[in-house]
Order: C-alpha cells, then structure tokens, then sequence
C-alpha cells in the first residue's frame, strides 16, 4: 500500500512540473500533459482537456503534439472522428519529420482514411518509417511487399528487407 501511495505522489508531482512546462509554451511538456489527462496520470482522466494541450503544442510546431492530435481525430478522442483532420495532423507532422506520423500516413494512404486510397504513397510512408525503426510501418510495408500491394511482389525482397530492418535496429 505504501508503495501505491508513492507512486501516486510521484505523478502528482511529474504532473506539476510537466504543467509547469506547458504553460511556458515548451512542447514536450505540452505533450506530456496531454498524455497525463489521456490517461488520467496525475489528475483526472478528461480527453477533452488531453486534446486541448496536444492542439497547443501542435499549433506552436511541435511534432510529436501534431501525431497525437492526428490520433485524436483518428480515433474520436475528445473530439468526434475527423479523417480529414487526421490524416492533415499526419502530413504536419511527417512534413516535421517525425516517423510516427509517416507510419499514420501509411495507414491513412492504405485505408483511404481522409485521402484517395493509394498503396504506392502507403508503401512509400510506411518505407520511411520502418527504415526509422517504427515496427507498425514494418509490418505494413512488409505485407504490401509480400502481397504485392503499391510494388512489386518479391518475397526474397520481403525476407531481405525484414532482415536488414530488424539487424539496423537491433
């Protein structure tokens, strides 16, 4: 029991000082008290309040905030499913250069979730995040390989690039 108690004392005050950061406008402590009201770490869980502190640090630049507001609209946190909006907060962010948001493109472009349906940009978004270690965008893009889905189907590729992926990370 005490031990609970501590922990909870610890992110009573992880919170604090993430609060602190956040109000100074610095976006990674934007991002992570949108991520303590998305879980209710250190206060009460409210996605509302989550997506309000993720839409502050996305609207300043930060990319990390701009794939958790994507999430968001994906997934109708604190806000109702919005695949255009999605799939636009995943473009910032990939154009931010944060692989995450090439992995939601990815998805966005296999899906035709909020853009046409295209495997060749899916296969694309997904190879620049899995070469980035992102293993959500390698397994997609070792399906598209192994199907044949927006490239050549090759499965001595697939194996090869599974391979080399997982070596270059490991």
């Amino acid at each position: 029991m005490l031990c609970v108690c501590l922990l909870l004392m610890a992110t009573f005050r992880l919170y604090d000082r993430f609060k602190k950061t956040a109000e100074q406008d610095y976006g990674d402590g934007q991002a992570k008290v949108g991520v303590c009201y998305l879980k209710g770490l250190g206060v009460m869980q409210s996605h509302a309040d989550a997506l309000k502190w993720f839409q502050k640090g996305a609207n300043r630049g930060h990319a990390s905030c701009m794939v958790h507001v994507a999430r968001c609209y994906t997934n109708g946190i604190g806000v109702g499913t919005n695949p255009n909006e999605s799939f636009r907060w995943y473009k910032k962010a990939a154009d931010a250069g944060e692989p995450e948001a090439h992995a939601g493109l990815g998805l966005c472009y296999l899906k035709g979730f909020g853009t046409p349906k295209s495997m060749a940009d899916a296969v694309k978004s997904f190879k620049i995040a899995a070469h980035k270690g992102d293993s959500t965008a390698q397994y997609h893009l070792g399906n598209c390989l192994q199907l044949g889905e927006g490239c050549t189907k090759n499965l001595h590729v697939t194996l090869f690039s599974a391979l080399s992926l997982y070596f270059a990370i490991y």
